[in-house]
């Protein structure tokens, strides 16, 4: 059985003699924690307010928290179509970010060459 705590991801002593399937569920869940940590740091860095690639990857986590609790660890057809959507929408939602955060640089670059302007024009006058 896998425990959520506070530091992230831990396996309880029920689990026992782990097998390999419930150990690459375990990895998954781990480096899902990590993407989600990275994530939110870096948005939070960029200012940036992250609700579609944190709901793509809440989605992702709640789907394999319930493989985990089922215990069922195939893929089917429909979870692949499933995951093939949910990599789409995070391709997308990577491309948005990159078009905004191009936009905040020009933004950026604009604000600048205004205010020197500015000031220069105030020094003349």
């Amino acid at each position: 059985m896998l425990e959520i705590n506070q530091c992230g991801l831990s396996s309880s002593s029920e689990m026992g003699g782990a097998s390999n399937s419930s150990s690459c569920v375990q990895t998954t869940l781990k480096m899902l924690y990590f993407m989600l940590f990275c994530c939110c740091t870096w948005s939070t860095a960029m200012n940036i307010k992250p609700k579609k690639v944190l709901g793509v990857l809440e989605e992702a986590f709640r789907e394999v928290l319930a493989d985990v609790q089922n215990e069922t660890y195939s893929i089917t057809d429909e979870e692949e179509d499933r995951r093939r959507r949910r990599r789409r929408r995070m391709l997308q939602a990577n491309r948005d970010m990159l078009t905004l955060m191009e936009k905040r640089k020009k933004r950026l670059k604009a604000n600048l060459i205004k205010a020197k302007n500015n000031h220069f024009s105030s020094k003349t006058v």
